[in-house]
């Protein structure tokens, strides 16, 4: 055998084994094909006899072929694969001849456009595909290179960042986005691991944290949680199928630890029910379109049971109303800017009269006025500071307009049947019995 023709055969086994090490080979009938070539090598020997492999058995590794047919060309007996994707690639000189990128050896110099894939085909699968954007990333060698984040191999020493996209493409399925907010996340394995939250898949694995970002990126924040987690630790009591809110599909087999890890409490704390509970279960009655109070649109489909899951009762119950309601109907009368008993709180705008009844109740029977109203029409006469009948804390900055409406006259109270003057001492004829 002459010299070339050991050279050539040095050449195709080791390029053999190569391409049999590749992952592009696993699961493809290439890997059938080139086992054929391999062990049908029609190549004659010194004296007619066929030439002998000396391919080390222990270097090939296991290929699993489909059952799919698949025709596959193999490159001519010492002739390098194609190393990217040829379609729209035809110009072969334009990038492999002399004076360009990537020069043809000498003994290449006479060969056309037309005469390269006649020897050279394609890398079976091509190779590997860029898994993340390029854009404002032109700089490969940033990241790819010798004692960076994911070093090239070395049969790509001396590659330039311009001819990494001439044979890398961008693969076209979409990396997943984070899916929560990163800030005070920065450790990705903490979670994303074999004994973590959520497991990497087999083809990440010896990817570090830097790594992550690099093809991951935060693109939309999940929603956050509109009701205390404090004391609602188990998420699944309410979030999972057939219970209160169904979750996605996309959060199939995710646990109760998961869901605050994407997950962050709202810093808004949903409003306070302000009335009580007991007898008001059925929410809709009176928080629905058309209802007394419209739900806003974030609230949509929204049910009953949904309603005290987010919202609670207030702790401090509505002051109640401290005069007979009955004939009395139409709060803001009374209870508006510039009228009798004020403005109402700020957190009261645009509630109706409608809703006043809601929240406040009625109190108990309020202590008439036991004398005649007639006549008298300065309270603050008697119920003042220290005279008779002094007006309890409670009312305040209360006016004389004010007190007839609370406090209504009783039933008629006796006259007194003789003359006062010079009887202003009650007490010496009239005792209270002991």
């Amino acid at each position: 055998m002459d010299s070339f023709s050991k050279k050539a055969d040095i050449t195709r086994e080791s390029g053999l084994i190569q391409f049999l090490r590749s992952p592009l080979l696993r699961a493809s009938a290439v890997g059938l094909a080139l086992l054929l070539l391999a062990t049908s090598c029609d190549a004659a020997g010194e004296g007619g006899q066929p030439a002998t492999s000396t391919i080390d058995p222990s270097q090939l590794t296991e290929v699993s072929v489909e059952t799919t047919p698949t025709v596959v060309r193999t490159p001519v007996a010492g002739a390098p694969f194609i190393a990217h994707t040829t379609e729209g690639r035809e110009d072969c000189l334009g990038c492999h001849g002399p004076l360009v990128l990537w020069p043809v050896p000498a003994n290449h110099e006479q060969y056309s456009n037309e005469a390269c894939q006649t020897c050279h085909v394609p890398f079976p699968g091509g190779p590997p595909l860029i898994v993340h954007r390029i854009s404002g990333r032109t700089s490969c060698s940033t990241c790819h290179a010798d004692r960076s984040m994911a070093p090239p191999p070395q049969s790509h020493a001396d590659r330039s960042d311009q001819i990494c996209t001439m044979c890398h493409s961008v693969s076209e399925a979409p990396v997943p986005s984070i899916a929560h907010q990163t800030r005070g996340k920065e450790s990705c394995s903490n979670c994303h691991a074999e004994d973590g939250a959520m497991a990497l898949p087999i083809s990440h694995e010896a990817r570090t944290d830097p790594m992550c970002r690099v093809c991951h990126e935060t693109e939309v924040a999940p929603p956050t949680m509109a009701h205390p987690s404090r004391g609602r630790e188990s998420c699944a009591d309410c979030h999972a199928p057939g219970k209160l809110v169904e979750l996605p599909a996309s959060h199939e087999d995710r646990t109760d630890a998961t869901c605050i890890l994407c997950h962050d409490e709202s810093r808004v704390t949903p409003p306070l029910i302000g009335h009580r509970v007991a007898g008001r279960e059925e929410c809709s009655q009176c928080h629905a379109a058309d209802a007394l109070v419209a739900l806003p649109s974030t609230h949509a489909g929204r049910t009953d049971e949904m309603c005290d899951a987010c919202h609670d009762p207030t702790r401090v119950s509505p002051p109640l109303i401290a005069h007979r309601a009955e004939g009395r109907e139409s709060c803001s009368t009374c209870h508006t800017s510039g009228s009798l008993a004020g403005g109402l709180p700020r957190t009261h705008e645009g509630r109706t009269d409608a809703m006043c009844q809601v929240c406040h109740e009625s109190t108990e029977e309020v202590p008439a006025a036991p004398h005649p109203l007639e006549g008298r029409p300065v309270c603050t006469a008697c119920h003042a500071g220290e005279a008779i009948g002094a007006l309890p804390s409670s009312h305040s900055d209360r006016t004389e307009a004010i007190c007839g409406v609370c406090h209504e006259e009783s039933i008629p109270v006796p006259v007194i049947p003789h003359e006062l003057e010079g009887r202003t001492d009650c007490t010496m004829c009239h005792v209270p019995d002991s």
